[in-house]
């Protein structure tokens, strides 16, 4: 009858109608879903990675060093850039990292809720990387010290603080960073860095293949052993003890972090609890307590002449320039002339 097939119609349309509205809340909730992944704003949920905030140049770099440890870690980026940025970044200098699965999330580095969307709590170390000059005007360290600032501040660990450290650009700024990071996170100024190695390879030729045995991911490792027989004992009686290996520096705790000092003097006596920082191409360093095998060398002096800093030139220009002169005339033992070439104007 007519009444059953209108009503059979009604409920056919009717049904069309909730599909479609079902389909279309099921597309538009799919194609959101993914703007947000596109995007970066879905939380994380690692364990144990490790947290970069921040991109530059030497995000690369970090990825590569992270690789060669040769085990398995995951690793997410939180940078104020966007992911396709970021993608077409990592895509130009894309490296083979078999260890690492690399998730990049956007959004700022100094609030919270974008700390805890990347599992700042469970992380298991942060680094912080400070933004690249040429990406925008104004202080690049700023973003830095107010990531510190939250840094210093958080107490919602999983556990125990992983361990942090951030990078300043500038080292005038190195001072207001420690306070804002209450001074628990070792902080590592680059130009500072850069500007002393600049100048030392400059004053002790060959130094460079120094730097670059001790910077190297191969060959030689720095290694932190405790010693308690070396307590009372003078630096330079403990380096004698080792034949294969290179003693550099001490280490010790200091609260809830390990503090370290390289290259001290050679009469510094060790204290009870300090640890010492050896260089050395294996972890089981062999130990001679009774034989000096660094007593008088014979045979002259092989040492090389320290050239004197009297006339300098240097070639290019940037930002690092006024730290390579701060360290210049501190090694300088009598008035020294710099030339100065580059493309900028004398004025500028």
């Amino acid at each position: 009858p007519w009444p059953v097939l209108l009503i059979s119609l009604m409920l056919s349309v009717t049904g069309l109608a909730i599909l479609g509205v079902l389909i279309a809340f099921i597309t538009t909730s799919v194609q959101r879903r993914l703007e947000l992944v596109k995007r970066g704003n879905t939380p994380v949920v690692e364990v144990g990675h490790t947290l970069i905030l921040g991109w530059s140049k030497k995000v690369v770099s970090v990825l590569d060093f992270l690789s060669r440890t040769r085990r398995k870690q995951n690793v997410v980026i939180l940078s104020p850039r966007g992911i396709e940025d970021m993608q077409d970044d990592l895509s130009l200098h894309f490296r083979p990292w078999p260890n690492l699965d690399v998730v990049l999330r956007s959004g700022p580095t100094h609030t919270l809720p974008d700390l805890e969307r990347v599992g700042l709590a469970s992380a298991g170390s942060v680094i912080c990387v400070a933004r690249a000059s040429d990406e925008g005007g104004g202080e690049t360290d700023i973003e830095t010290i107010k990531t510190l600032m939250l840094l210093g501040g958080f107490r919602e660990w999983d556990g125990s603080a992983p361990p942090m450290v951030a990078e300043i650009t500038q080292k005038r700024n190195v001072e207001i960073a420690n306070i804002a990071a209450s001074r628990r996170i070792p902080l590592v100024s680059t130009s500072e860095i850069i500007s002393k190695v600049i100048v030392q390879s400059a004053r002790q030729p060959g130094i460079s293949a120094v730097y670059g045995e001790i910077f190297s991911d191969g060959g030689n490792d720095l290694v932190v052993q405790s010693i308690p027989e070396a307590a009372g004992r003078t630096f330079a009686e403990v380096a004698r003890w080792y034949p294969e290996a290179i003693p550099v520096g001490i280490a010790w705790q200091d609260q809830s972090r390990t503090v370290a000092a390289l290259n001290p003097e050679p009469d510094y006596e060790l204290a009870a609890g300090e640890q010492l920082v050896l260089m050395s191409p294996t972890a089981n360093i062999k130990r001679h307590s009774t034989v000096s095998v660094l007593d008088e060398v014979t045979g002259g002096d092989s040492r090389k002449r320290t050239p004197r800093l009297e006339r300098l030139l240097i070639i290019g220009w940037n930002e690092n320039i006024d730290e390579i002169l701060g360290e210049l005339d501190a090694h300088a033992a009598t008035d020294a002339v710099v030339t100065i070439l580059s493309n900028r104007d004398e004025v500028s």
